[in-house]
């Protein structure tokens, strides 16, 4: 099943701080939370986030999220976000929307914090807005950017992602269980196009 944007924001909110990043900007969420949802959807092939980014003049943004965080201006969120739910009986309840305890996804949001998470919310736009990017593609300003453009681009960042020093999990690939290591992920040397990619990292998460 795929979450609410708030719901995957929390998730890195309590991932970032048991990490000691203090630097989670409004910006530097909405990145993270459209990498984990581009991942998902390259290597997982199913969305992880079930709202809609936009074209807006800084990068990518889930709208719903952007109004839940704004006040927080370019400061550190450290506290989850509660949002308001109506009742049967008409009234209304304070529910902190969270992910289920899916070993894919928490593994997932966990790689992407580490590899994504050291760098700051300005560089993260400007990744975003690299040439053949799901933004640069999308039309017009407050457009939205189609799932399908999420998961075609993000291939001009899977360099960075399985190579970096940074990133400190495996899947397992009986169990699809998490593994901590501390070893670089070496791209074997068979792989030389796009294709072998896919297919090198579709095998590495069990497809």
């Amino acid at each position: 099943m795929a979450y609410s944007a708030i719901a995957v924001a929390n998730a890195f909110i309590e991932k970032a701080n048991s990490k000691g990043i203090n630097d989670l900007s409004p910006m530097k969420l909405q990145k993270l939370v459209f990498f984990a949802q581009s991942w998902s959807l390259r290597l997982l092939e199913r969305p992880l986030v079930e709202d809609f980014f936009a074209k807006w003049q800084y990068g990518p943004v889930v709208p719903q999220l952007y109004h839940a965080v704004k006040d927080y201006g370019n400061r550190h969120i450290s506290g989850l976000i509660s949002t308001l739910e109506f009742t049967d009986d008409g009234g209304f309840s304070t529910v902190t929307p969270k992910v289920d305890d899916d070993i894919q996804y928490n593994c997932l949001i966990d790689n992407i914090l580490d590899v994504y998470g050291s760098m700051t919310a300005a560089y993260l736009s400007k990744l975003t807005h690299l040439p053949g990017s799901a933004w640069s593609k999308t039309g017009d300003e407050q457009a939205v950017i189609d799932n399908r453009l999420l998961k075609e681009c993000i291939v001009i960042e899977e360099g960075r992602f399985m190579s970096s020093a940074e990133f400190p999990f495996n899947f397992d690939l009986e169990r699809m269980e998490c593994r901590a290591n501390d070893e670089f992920i070496i791209i074997p040397d068979e792989v030389s196009s796009v294709e072998d990619m896919d297919a090198w990292l579709k095998e590495m998460v069990g497809k």
